[in-house]
């Protein structure tokens, strides 16, 4: 099969730089013909009227998606992320170019201006299934008002043109709750299928006797690392935390790391924090907003490592309380304590642990990844709109 991968990188990488990069790997060791196209956000003009334009739609992206794809000779076109420097019009482009086009919804962009469902430290669904213009007014997407509107713009546009709808053949969301958030927006039921990030090469179960709990991510407000803090202020019986990762709360986390209740490592290599995550109890996912599909829950899965997660309705469908985890009450560090205290304390861990890695085998690994691909590619091809 010839598949050509579309992906706008984002300023900072991130998850979704790393799902194009692996399932480009994945295709192309599987013996398919891939080749990538990237743009970067950087090269989103500076004029912010002409930024917002191309938001909504980019001639010269969607130019260079069609002329790439006729080129190769594309069966299908996958986009991961066009936001906000190619435009959903590049769907259209590839799709005359004779290739099924195929999208990945690695979070709520199609339903929310910010795309978090996050709005005042609290989970916001107004805008989904409906206007998306007081996400504008509200400033939703980086308090800006200007980016904000281009980014309701760009959704109410191609909700009106059809584009959703018409030139784009399947969707893969990264998780059942990204994929209902979709169906809430009109999507096709037969069109919104789950495809789940994936980790490869597998990085092998972790140490036989482990300590403490491990935290690896953004840390900012809304991921919950605030949380995470006070409980283990509160509560000198929890286990030793480390930390690993950046953010607008890093002075908050190396605070707490001067007082002797936190190991704060600061970024790292993605392998340190693999061993590191293999070396603990437990992985906290702990964030206030309703995370798509974290690369860190995958990780702790693949070592063998039970997550302790927070409620929000995203996590809770990842995490199979009593089996591969524990949930507490988004926010709340007493629950969060008594939580982490009944994984890491009870007899139950090393049956958590198996089943831990039980899940990564059977979802989020290299030959269920390669399978559900494949069968999306076939289907899309199989099913294409005209």
């Amino acid at each position: 099969m010839r598949v050509l991968l579309v992906h706008a990188s984002y300023r900072f990488r991130g998850g979704e730089d790393v799902a194009f990069e692996s399932e480009a790997r994945l295709l192309e060791a599987a013996g398919h013909t891939v080749r990538t196209l990237r743009f970067d956000s950087a090269d989103l003009a500076r004029n912010p009227v002409a930024a917002a334009v191309r938001t909504v739609s980019n001639p010269d992206a969607a130019a260079r998606v069609g002329q790439a794809a006729g080129e190769f000779g594309a069966e299908v076109v996958h986009f991961h992320n066009t936001f906000p420097v190619v435009s959903p019009a590049a769907c259209r482009a590839a799709k005359s170019a004779g290739a099924a086009v195929v999208q990945t919804l690695h979070n709520y962009r199609l339903a929310c201006v910010n795309a978090l469902l996050f709005r005042s430290g609290r989970v916001c669904t107004d805008c989904v299934g409906r206007n998306p213009w007081p996400g504008a007014w509200r400033r939703c997407y980086r308090g800006s008002l200007g980016a904000s509107s281009a980014a309701a713009l760009m959704l109410s546009y191609h909700r009106r043109k059809g584009t959703w709808r018409r030139d784009v053949d399947l969707y893969l969301a990264v998780s059942g709750f990204v994929r209902s958030v979709a169906l809430a927006t009109g999507l096709p039921e037969d069109r919104v299928r789950v495809k789940p990030n994936f980790l490869s090469p597998d990085p092998g179960l972790g140490a036989p006797l482990r300590e403490g709990v491990a935290l690896v991510g953004r840390l900012s407000p809304e991921k919950g690392i605030l949380t995470v803090l006070d409980a283990w202020t509160r509560r000198p019986e929890l286990p030793p935390l480390v930390v690993a990762g950046d953010g607008p709360c890093r002075d908050a986390v190396e605070s707490a790391a001067s007082a002797g209740r936190v190991r704060f490592l600061g970024p790292v290599p993605r392998e340190q924090a693999l061993r590191l995550v293999g070396e603990c109890q437990a992985s906290l996912q702990p964030s206030l907003c309703p995370d798509a599909m974290p690369m860190a829950l995958v990780e702790a899965y693949a070592k063998g490592t039970p997550v302790v997660a927070s409620n929000v309705e995203s996590l809770a469908a990842l995490v199979h309380r009593g089996r591969t985890g524990e949930t507490f009450v988004a926010g709340d560090p007493v629950d969060l304590a008594d939580t982490v205290l009944r994984v890491t304390r009870g007899d139950d861990w090393p049956a958590m642990s198996g089943a831990a890695r039980g899940e990564y085998e059977r979802l989020y690994s290299e030959e269920p990844a390669r399978r559900m691909l494949e069968e999306a590619y076939a289907w899309a091809i199989a099913n294409r709109q005209p």
